[in-house]
C-alpha cells in the first residue's frame, strides 16, 4: 500500500507533528509512506521511515500525488501550521485526520494573513456552513467589529474542513457524533495515545489532556485504525471495476477519482457492468 501523508513535523510545535513522528516507524511496516512536508527543515529521524517531500500547494506534482493508493491529510486550527494542507486537500479528496473541531480560527487566519483564502470565499464558506447568521458575523469579523474568537462558538467551521474527506478521523467519542452530523463521509473514532513523557493524549477542542474521557490507543492501534479506514475507502473490488472499465473504453481513470462521491458511483456502475460482461461474456 502506497499513502500520502500531510501532517506537520517536528520541530514544528505541535502535538500532530509529535504524533506523525511516533507514528511512522509502525506505519512504515504496512505501507509505503511518502511524508509532505511544508517546512525548510525536518527531523533527520523521518527519512529513516517514509520518503519525506517538500511541497508548494500551488505546484503540486499531481502525478506523483495521484500514484498513491491513498491520501492523508491532518487538519488542525492553525493557519501557518495547517493552512498548507487545506490548500492540497481542497484540490485532492483523501482521508482528513482532525486534531481540533473549531475550525474557525483556521479559516479566520487564512483570510487575516493572506495565506490561499480569499474574503469572498470566506464569506461564501460561512454563509453556506452556516446559513443562519453566518454571512453577518464574517462581515463583522472582516471589519473588526468582532474577533475570530467571538465568533468561533456560533460558526464552527469543521464543515468546511472536510468538503473534499473522503474519509474522516477523529479522536474522542464526542467528536465523532459532532462530526457524523457533518459529513455523510466514513467517520472513524481512533483514540490518540499518550505520547513519551506524558499522561494522556492531547484533548480536541479545549486542549486539556484529561478533557476528552476517552481511554488512550496504542500507536500499534492507531495505525491498525487509520489503515482500516483506508482499506475501506479504497475498496479493492470496485478499483479492479475500474481498471476494468478503463481498458474497455480506452480511458485513463485518476485514483484519487475514485475516491470521491461522483468516483464512487461509477465504481458501483463499473462493477455492476463488468458483472455483467462476465456472465454474459461477449460471442465469438
Amino acid at each position: 500500500m502506497k499513502l500520502n501523508w500531510f501532517s506537520p513535523v517536528p520541530p514544528t510545535a505541535s502535538s500532530a507533528a509529535l504524533q506523525t513522528a511516533a507514528v511512522l516507524p509502525s506505519l512504515a511496516k504496512h505501507a509505503s509512506v511518502t511524508l509532505w512536508v511544508h517546512d525548510a527543515i525536518w527531523s533527520p529521524d523521518l527519512d529513516q521511515h517514509a520518503r519525506v517531500c517538500r511541497y508548494d500547494p500551488g505546484k503540486m506534482p499531481w502525478a506523483e500525488i495521484n500514484a498513491a493508493d491513498a491520501t492523508v491529510y491532518h487538519l488542525g486550527n492553525d493557519a501557518k501550521i495547517y493552512g498548507p494542507i487545506w490548500q492540497v486537500n481542497r484540490q485532492h479528496p483523501g482521508i482528513v485526520v482532525l486534531h481540533d473541531l473549531v475550525l474557525q480560527q483556521l479559516f479566520a487566519g487564512l483570510v487575516n494573513q493572506d495565506l490561499g483564502l480569499s474574503l469572498e470565499e470566506y464569506r461564501e464558506m460561512m454563509k453556506f456552513h452556516h446559513p443562519e447568521g453566518g454571512l453577518e458575523l464574517a462581515n463583522d469579523f472582516l471589519s473588526g467589529v468582532r474577533s475570530a474568537d467571538e465568533i468561533s462558538q456560533d460558526c464552527l467551521l469543521t464543515g468546511a474542513a472536510l468538503e473534499n474527506a473522503t474519509a474522516v478521523v477523529v479522536h474522542t467519542q464526542a467528536a465523532y457524533s459532532l462530526v457524523s452530523s457533518y459529513t455523510t463521509s466514513p467517520v472513524a473514532f481512533v483514540p490518540l495515545f499518550a505520547l513519551a513523557g506524558t499522561a494522556s493524549p492531547e484533548g480536541e477542542i479545549s486542549g486539556d489532556p484529561t478533557a476528552s474521557g476517552d481511554r488512550p490507543e496504542t500507536v500499534e492501534g492507531y495505525v491498525r485504525g487509520i489503515l482500516d479506514l483506508v482499506r475501506i475507502t479504497l475498496d479493492a473490488g470496485g478499483r479492479e471495476a475500474v481498471r476494468w472499465m478503463a481498458g474497455r473504453t480506452g480511458r485513463a481513470i485518476e485514483p484519487w477519482f475514485t475516491e470521491t462521491a461522483a468516483g464512487v458511483l461509477i465504481t458501483q456502475v463499473a462493477q455492476t457492468i463488468k458483472d455483467l460482461f462476465d456472465d454474459h461474456p461477449a460471442r465469438p
